[in-house]
């Protein structure tokens, strides 16, 4: 009896499509072009997805010619000639540097109405743009259930009009008019049994579409073309390999200024990445000088300056713990001068818009960063007031620890201080970089409800609603 009725219950597999999106003319050739790549990117999202499906083009024409007036077409009025359930619009408008998209999406079926949000996204990097507008989009997707029209029923059994396009294979499904069993299913249309049916024409099936992945996918997209576009090896550095710089300055360059200069090569040493033009961030000049000062001045100052002042002379009034504290101090040198260089370094990343070395893998190099020098993790992700405090704390306990080393509560000491450590690398890995570009490209998306109002009658309704602001997922270390 089954394999009788399949045949007769079989749809038409060419559907006209549900979804259009108008793109609205823009005032640069730059803007159209990220126009055009965004209705193309948020179209192959929505394909991928299985809900929205791009009406053919050639009905456009036909349905514009049926509706247009004599000075504007009303978008609505051709979404409606169309037969579509949801319909977007996109703007795109530059700001300086900042270039903002709008999308509004407008549903004319009542299962859409939970997508009709407006989405903005900002950002610097022109190809980022469509990415983003394609991930907020799937976001919209994310609890979209499944909606089937029941088209024919014969012998128990009823045609569909969704399939393999939309998510659907041969099996049993949870819908709000009872269990659905899939006997055959086709590109765009399937064939199945209800349990126990309810007569309904329209059923709601528990299939939701796996838009993280594709937010995921995309996202990792946004995230590399921030790296291209903000990296140093394509600005500051024109080609040269940042990274064996940032090593070669860290490990040979700012040592060897900071013995001519100290404190004051750290700034110096900055003109090996490319910063011909630095300006001093005097802030982290300030703290590295008072450090310098400090590590070589306070036995001096606990002695009340009655001592040799170089630690390599053992004289009657030092004591062997404050000789032991003044060789610690002096030794700690190059770490103050490298926390200072990467204060001065990160600096001028922010001030001229570059990401640093090794930024593929922030995370890891935070906190390897961190684990050889205090602050260290946290300064290269541009957080001068964390970096310090971390920096300052651990000194003062290492210091002490020094100082009370042969003391019973030396461990006690050494033991905090591990701990400090280990929660500063794991602060350094988890922290967000504090780069206000890369935070745009990260960060500059929301979703809102639509605002509009609409006259029933002799009454005017407003509708509103506040943003909603999330981050993406990154997974591209």
């Amino acid at each position: 009896m089954i394999l009788f009725a399949l045949p007769r219950l079989r749809a038409q597999e060419s559907p006209y499509g549900n979804f259009i999106i108008f793109t609205m003319p823009q005032n640069s050739i730059q803007l159209n072009a990220i126009a055009q790549e965004s209705e193309r990117l948020v179209l192959d999202t929505c394909v991928s997805l299985g809900r929205l499906l791009p009406i053919e083009k050639n009905r456009l024409p036909y349905a514009l010619s049926e509706i247009q007036d004599d000075e504007m077409i009303d978008l609505e009025r051709v979404a409606r000639a169309l037969d579509v359930s949801l319909y977007m619009i996109i703007n795109l408008y530059s700001d300086g540097n900042t270039i903002t998209a709008e999308a509004r999406c407008y549903a004319l079926k009542a299962e859409y109405k939970q997508m009709e949000k407006a989405i903005t996204v900002r950002g610097a990097v022109p190809a980022n743009i469509p990415l983003k507008l394609a991930s907020e989009i799937a976001a919209l997707h994310s609890k979209m259930p499944l909606y089937a029209n029941i088209t024919h029923i014969a012998d128990g059994n009823c045609a569909i009009d969704v399939g393999q396009w939309h998510g659907i294979s041969e099996g049993s499904y949870s819908t709000d008019s009872g269990n659905l069993k899939i006997i055959s299913a086709g590109r765009y249309h399937s064939t199945g049994r209800f349990q126990n049916p309810s007569g309904a024409a329209k059923v709601r099936l528990q299939v939701y579409p796996n838009a993280d992945k594709i937010r995921k996918d995309i996202d990792a997209r946004v995230y590399k073309n921030t790296l291209s576009f903000y990296g140093m090896g394509s600005r500051a550095l024109k080609g040269d390999n940042p990274e064996i710089r940032f090593i070669t300055g860290t490990c040979i360059i700012n040592p060897g200024t900071n013995a001519c200069l100290p404190v004051y090569g750290s700034f110096l040493a900055v003109d090996y990445l490319g910063f011909s033009n630095a300006d001093l961030h005097m802030p982290g000049f300030a703290a590295a000088l008072f450090s310098f000062g400090t590590q070589l001045t306070l036995t001096e100052f606990m002695t009340g300056f009655k001592t040799n002042f170089f630690p390599w002379v053992k004289d009657s009034g030092k004591s062997a713990a404050t000789l032991r504290l003044q060789r610690f101090l002096w030794c700690s040198l190059p770490v103050t001068f490298t926390i200072s260089y990467f204060n001065q370094l990160t600096w001028q990343m922010k001030k001229t818009q570059n990401l640093p070395p090794f930024f593929q893998y922030k995370d890891t190099t935070a906190a390897v960063l961190s684990l050889l020098f205090p602050g260290g993790g946290l300064m290269y992700k541009g957080r001068y007031a964390a970096g310090w405090g971390y920096y300052a704390t651990e000194m003062s306990l290492a210091g002490f620890a020094f100082y009370n080393l042969h003391d019973k509560k030396a461990p006690y000491i050494f033991g905090g201080l591990g701990a400090l450590k280990g929660l500063e690398i794991i602060h350094a890995f988890l922290a967000e970089a504090d780069y206000p570009f890369y935070k745009l490209e990260k960060n500059g998306r929301e979703i809102s409800p639509i605002m509009y109002n609409e006259i029933r009658g002799d009454e005017s309704i407003f509708n509103f609603g506040l943003a909603m602001r999330f981050d993406w997922t990154e997974d591209a270390n």
